[in-house]
């Protein structure tokens, strides 16, 4: 059994070997938020549970307010992430990704959010509903429930293991066009002569457009908005990227950035990606990648991760001056929180990629930058993004699912 159930989170399969309910599950006896399918694997993830559950269970002593009900959605996202919170308070740390999911995803009623005595559906294992809410519960939840199987099954899938991963070495070929992610993963990823569609992908096809999201979204948005020859790179240079409001999975997915590198091979000859959040470590790392990249064309490939606000990053004796800024579903709505930042991120005086989950999302972003620079900044490009991932990823806030990187806008910089 791998031992990296850590990866992900779901209160309705069994945390440490990820099986479904046979009808002999047991709960963590303290939170009560986490199944198992047995005793065993209670105390297999007793050491690593231990600290967090104390404090949810210190918590929900204290303030009853915590599991109330009913609730509508917009009231039970608030009221979890007012909890997600307060559990950071408490543990004086900020959480790991597994943490935050079991506390984002907690089990509840999809429509009412009680959270004891529940049924979960059979089918996705991603959904529940009180007894109150039975016969109603099929209405609300059979649009969502293939696409949550989807995403459970991928992460079991990852969770099991893939095997080695691809390092991409042929990409880019002439001969093998890459338009959008479509083509990118018909072309590079599936390795038989006859393509599949969407509906017939296999969890490669769905990981892999998660994967090389990032690094095809960067360079074929600035090629499409006529800004990678616009920047002038002398051919020994470095090309420095910052990564702000970077997430678990950006640095998770840091090694895909060799992608960009094959990308740019007789422009540049090394590659520096620099992420900035408060979900990260700081680390410092030189990358092993492909040969042909390393000994060939003599390229580097390293990157910086940094806990910390882009303004006290910019601040900091670590800066480095970007060649590009990209946010990766990045929320700059929240004038307030961002303000400072905002204002760094257009001293920089570069280019600027933000995606987002959702046109909507994009507008916020849009909106909330203009607000801070007070000017009505017009991005250069907010439109669908060709290289958005196909993977589906479970959507807090619509109890169904999102696509990472479906909607971009680019600025040229935030000065023009």
């Amino acid at each position: 059994m791998p031992d990296d159930y850590n990866n992900f989170f779901n209160p309705n399969i069994c945390h440490v070997c990820k099986t479904t309910d046979n009808g002999s599950f047991v709960m963590c006896d303290q939170c009560y938020m986490v199944s198992y399918c047995g005793g065993d694997h209670r105390e297999v993830h007793r050491s690593s549970h231990t600290e967090i559950c104390a404090a949810i269970k210190k918590l929900l002593k204290k303030e009853s307010q915590w599991d109330a009900c009913p609730l509508n959605l917009q009231d039970w996202i608030q009221l979890r992430e007012e909890f997600l919170r307060s559990v950071k308070t408490e543990l004086s740390r900020e959480l790991m990704s597994h943490e935050v999911q079991m506390i984002r995803f907690a089990k509840s009623c999809l429509i009412c959010h009680q959270q004891t005595n529940l049924y979960t559906c059979m089918i996705c294992h991603s959904a529940n509903y009180c007894v109150d809410h039975a016969e109603i519960f099929n209405s609300y939840h059979s649009y969502s429930c293939k696409e949550l199987l989807l995403c459970l099954s991928l992460d079991i899938d990852l969770f099991h293991g893939m095997g080695s991963m691809m390092k991409f070495t042929k990409f880019p070929n002439e001969g093998r066009p890459c338009i959008n992610m479509d083509t990118f993963v018909k072309h590079y990823v599936q390795r038989t002569h006859t393509s599949r569609e969407l509906d017939d992908w296999h969890f490669p096809e769905y990981f892999y457009s998660d994967y090389a999201s990032g690094p095809l979204t960067l360079y074929y948005g600035m090629e499409d908005t006529n800004l990678i020859d616009s920047l002038n790179i002398p051919e020994d240079a470095c090309y420095v990227i910052h990564i702000i409001d970077a997430k678990f999975v950006d640095r998770k997915y840091v090694l895909s950035w060799e992608i960009f590198l094959h990308l740019l091979r007789y422009k540049i000859n090394g590659l520096k990606i620099v992420l900035i959040g408060s979900e990260l470590q700081n680390e410092c790392n030189n990358m092993k990648f492909c040969s042909r990249c390393n000994h060939m064309y003599s390229q580097k490939l390293s990157f910086e991760s940094y806990h910390t606000s882009y303004h006290s990053y910019v601040a900091s004796e670590s800066y480095k001056q970007p060649n590009v800024i990209v946010g990766f579903e990045a929320d700059l709505s929240n004038g307030e929180a961002w303000s400072e930042s905002i204002l760094k991120l257009r001293e920089q005086n570069c280019p600027l990629l933000l995606t987002t989950k959702s046109k909507l999302k994009a507008e916020r972003n849009i909106n909330g930058i203009q607000e801070v620079l007070g000017t009505s900044l017009i991005p250069l490009y907010n439109d669908n993004n060709k290289f958005g991932s196909r993977r589906p990823w479970r959507d807090v806030e619509t109890n169904y699912v999102y696509f990472r990187n479906s909607h971009l806008i680019i600025y040229r910089s935030l000065y023009n």
